[in-house]
């Protein structure tokens, strides 16, 4: 059943002619559609004639097509329905965008809207993120983010160098352990070749299971079961705070105390015996 539309010729009056409120804010009060005040105002003789929505073929061209206005903005501006505009549209044989071109017209406006040089330049150099994470942050190609620091003459960086093999031990495997410290602001001060030492000291098995470790053919395999845990979980990445553990029980372990995690896998142990 369609929605009745409660309101007086007096309220509208006094919106209309005495406050010169426009269409399309009148039906934002009442939450309708511009065609149904325009109505209304016709049908209570405030308009002398109802409302007709005319426009040149020429004039609809230029604000749909060349300035890429959709049908809300078109809409606002004429004081009509959207459905009406979409009509006219129609009527003119103007051509009417896609869902997907209206997605990237969208995508576009936001982007323009949002990257200027002060952004991408704080996001690139002050805050040293890479091409595909600002790509990321703007929903965009990482093109695009290269095309602009060259329009707004922000030197592009080399590409990072990834660390090398050491030994065993995958320079990717370093990498994330340094890259996921940083993050989580714990401090990082060994070094790969230390990382290796201790993974011989302990003789490639787990400081709390004994269990055999290696680090897979490939980098961050899934074969790769070596994990590097700290001690103490309240210090950070230091010489004689980690040791070489399963990466499983370095995933229950988490940030327990490492006499209180013993403690409790000896409890879960007595009890399924």
């Amino acid at each position: 059943m369609p929605k009745v539309l409660n309101i007086n010729r007096d309220i509208l009056y006094q919106y209309y002619i005495i406050e010169k409120r426009k269409i399309k804010d009148i039906a934002k009060i009442f939450s309708c559609s511009n065609s149904c005040i325009s109505n209304k105002l016709y049908k209570f003789k405030i308009l002398n004639k109802k409302y007709i929505f005319t426009i040149s073929k020429k004039e609809l061209y230029e604000e749909y097509t060349e300035k890429e206005k959709s049908f809300a903005k078109l809409s606002d501006k004429y004081e009509c329905d959207r459905s009406t505009i979409k009509k006219k549209l129609i009527e003119l044989k103007i051509p009417i965008r896609s869902i997907l071109e209206n997605r990237k017209l969208v995508s576009k406006k936001t982007l323009n809207s949002n990257i200027n040089k002060y952004n991408i330049y704080n996001d690139y150099i002050i805050k040293n993120k890479s091409i595909r994470d600002i790509a990321k942050k703007y929903n965009t190609s990482h093109t695009t983010i290269r095309r602009k620091l060259k329009e707004y003459n922000v030197n592009i960086k080399k590409p990072r160098i990834r660390s090398k093999k050491y030994k065993e031990i995958w320079g990717s495997v370093f990498s994330h352990i340094k890259s996921h410290a940083e993050y989580r602001n714990i401090t990082f001060n060994i070094s790969i070749e230390y990382m290796w030492r201790l993974f011989l000291i302990q003789k490639r098995k787990c400081a709390l299971t004994n269990k055999i470790l290696n680090f897979g053919k490939r980098s961050r395999s899934v074969q790769c079961t070596a994990s590097l845990d700290r001690i103490d979980s309240k210090k950070g990445y230091e010489n004689g705070n980690v040791q070489w553990v399963h990466k499983d029980i370095n995933k229950i372990k988490w940030d327990y105390d490492q006499d209180y995690f013993i403690e409790m896998c000896k409890l879960v142990a007595e009890t399924h015996k």
